[in-house]
């Protein structure tokens, strides 16, 4: 399926991606292809490597699906103030469980010899959901934990941030390697900085605090943040 253009978090997240790789090797450049769904992005590269490469979003409108699953009932247009869960390595998870099924289709319609995937939270940072600023803290271990755990085919992930644009691969992660938090631990919730963000509706701006989840239970979110059960871009 042929989409006539592309959205602009695509186009912000794609270039964020082409820096990186050229840094690497000027050799790399995206395909003058219809952009489509299956993949989202082809690359050619050095040694005539050829890349199938799917991008998704984990965008505000998944935070709403997330809490109505959770049986809150939320109307958007109706929203005061609530708690944004920064549990960014399930996050992820749930976008390679929904991509992964898929790159035997990636490759096959671009004929291309590897899948990467691409996930990032949109170029607006009121929105973004990962924030790579603290990669040390927070984001990039568990990233790295959840994309080194999760079973998959694909050769390379990369997380996009609007923080300061950052752009970060996870798999395989070459960087320096630190222990992933525990977030069920209360003590290590206190210590995670609580980003906020604001939302137009129709009663005039709502603020929201992303991070702090006061009583985590990951037990009952994994199951709410199946696939099937929510949709992505």
């Amino acid at each position: 399926m042929t989409r006539p253009t592309r959205k602009p978090d695509e186009n912000w997240a794609i270039g964020l991606l082409l820096g990186v790789l050229h840094s690497e090797s000027p050799e790399w450049r995206e395909e003058q292809i219809a952009p489509t769904d299956r993949p989202d992005l082809v690359l050619s590269g050095p040694a005539g490597l050829r890349v199938a490469c799917e991008i998704t979003q984990v965008s505000h409108s998944e935070w709403f699906q997330w809490q109505n699953d959770r049986g809150l009932r939320l109307d958007k247009d109706k929203l005061d103030e609530s708690s944004i869960p920064r549990e960014v390595d399930l996050w992820l998870a749930k976008a390679i469980g929904k991509k992964a099924p898929h790159v035997s289709d990636y490759l096959a319609n671009s004929s291309a010899s590897e899948a990467w995937l691409l996930v990032h939270g949109g170029m607006n940072k009121v929105f973004d959901f990962f924030n790579l600023e603290e990669a040390e803290r927070y984001d990039i271990p568990l990233l790295v934990k959840a994309a080194e755990e999760s079973t998959h085919p694909f050769k390379r992930i990369f997380i996009a941030s609007s923080n300061r644009s950052n752009i970060v691969c996870v798999f395989p992660f070459e960087g320096e390697t630190h222990e992933a938090p525990d977030i069920t631990n209360p003590s290590v919730l206190k210590v995670l900085s609580i980003r906020s963000m604001e939302i137009q509706t129709r009663r005039g701006v709502n603020s929201i605090a992303i991070g702090d989840e006061f009583t985590p239970n990951r037990a009952r979110l994994l199951p709410l943040l199946d696939p099937t059960r929510m949709q992505s871009n």
